[in-house]
């Protein structure tokens, strides 16, 4: 899985992932599992501002991560994952 992109860095901290810019290493804010909706947010940190691409990466990051999360629903469907 990719984790890190031209600006953005996720490194995984329990059930969670944070995101970092990786020039700065400035924390941006975090990737969470949100059950209600049965799909990963990203959750940012106040007065951060994101670029086009940023979002983009953003999307790709989540996008991965909710792939894998259905698939591994769909391999173990009486598991929690």
């Amino acid at each position: 899985m990719r984790t890190k992109y031209k600006y953005l860095e996720f490194d995984r901290d329990g059930d969670i992932w944070i995101c970092f810019n990786h020039v700065t290493d400035e924390q941006l804010g975090r990737v969470e599992y949100y059950a209600k909706w049965k799909q990963w947010e990203s959750v940012l940190n106040a007065e951060i501002g994101f670029t086009e691409q940023c979002h983009k990466d953003m999307a790709d990051f989540l996008s991965q991560l909710n792939s894998q999360k259905r698939t591994k629903t769909k391999e173990k469907p009486n598991e929690p994952n």
